[in-house]
């Protein structure tokens, strides 16, 4: 069959519209322009923006439910629903995969609420509204032209009267607790004559010092700092621990970690007891104990598994290569 001239222009257009639909498809559309928005008015909106894509790499990693995700490249995150790959419309230009989710998640560009919370210089924040994290330094409350809706205050969002009153209102209200509490347990303190944190370090030291009292062991708190007597408390109970495994100490003639020592060494050694080996536990290491024990329990295996060895003459992982071995046959 002959083709006309006109059919063979008509295919060959055809052809170069399809080829150009394609490559244009191919391209993320946020090569462009990823999102513009309007100017945040009354706190709803933001300033018009234009942005380039970045991407980062990602490390390959477990999942935790085992499955092993490959090294990839991902768009780096911005907050922008548009401006991913997985996002309809967009092409991931690494694997050729197009997009398929068509609407954002649930609470998408909704303003954050943040709980209060104190600061580490020990002044309180209150509860409040924040714009939605996007990477636009522009796209804040606190930039200069845009309006925080929920005190109508220009630039800075709360302003400096408003926001210096609240926080005077919160270290009242924590110092007033605490100086309650301080009540409670049978010290009377004016809060208008201590810090926050003065308070607080009172009663975290008659709490101590009662607990040491219940120890047998007076205290006066107002003598000692909270982490002598946390110290005192520790070494206390673990001379106790001692005393249960048959070791009478004094706790004032020793440190926290030597008693700690001597407990998982006594331990150790009674666990050697029960396989058939006495030990000394003064004479050896917690650790020349521990070898000791897991060679042991590998030569009772392998004499189970008909093999006679003598645990003293091979290390842990020598016997553990002839266990391997006999299992193969």
């Amino acid at each position: 069959m002959r083709i006309s001239p006109q059919s063979r222009l008509l295919f060959s257009l055809l052809t170069l519209v399809l080829l150009l639909s394609t490559s244009g498809l191919a391209q993320r559309r946020s090569s462009t322009a990823v999102r513009s928005s309007s100017t945040r008015s009354s706190g709803t909106l933001r300033q018009t923006r234009t942005t380039s894509p970045r991407e980062v790499s990602v490390r390959g990693y477990y999942r935790r439910d085992g499955t092993y995700v490959a090294p990839h490249r991902r768009t780096a995150a911005d907050g922008d629903f548009y401006n991913n790959w997985s996002t309809y419309g967009n092409v991931n230009p690494y694997t050729g995969r197009p997009g398929t989710k068509t609407s954002p998640p649930v609470g998408y560009g909704q303003d954050v609420w943040v709980e209060g919370y104190y600061r580490s210089d020990g002044s309180y924040v209150r509860g409040h509204y924040r714009s939605a994290p996007d990477g636009d330094l522009s796209n804040n409350y606190s930039s200069r032209g845009n309006t925080y809706p929920y005190s109508s205050n220009l630039d800075t969002g709360l302003s400096s009267t408003s926001a210096s009153s609240s926080l005077e209102e919160a270290d009242i209200g924590a110092r007033r607790n605490v100086a309650a509490r301080l009540y409670q347990i049978g010290y009377a303190v004016d809060w208008q004559d201590y810090s926050y944190y003065q308070l607080t370090d009172m009663e975290m030291r008659i709490r101590l010092a009662r607990r040491l009292s219940q120890l047998g062991v007076p205290a006066d708190w107002q003598q000692h700092t909270y982490y002598e007597m946390s110290d005192w408390e520790m070494r206390i109970r673990q001379a106790d621990r001692l005393y249960q495994l048959g070791l009478s100490v004094s706790w004032r003639d020793y440190t926290y970690y030597e008693m700690s020592d001597w407990e998982t060494r006594i331990r150790q050694a009674k666990r050697l007891s029960d396989l058939g080996l006495s030990v000394d536990w003064r004479q050896h290491t917690y650790f020349e104990m521990s070898d000791w024990e897991s060679r042991i329990r590998i030569a009772k295996e392998l004499e189970r598994l008909g093999a006679l060895v003598d645990w003293r003459l091979f290390t842990y992982f020598q016997l553990v290569e002839i266990r391997r071995t006999i299992q193969r046959r």
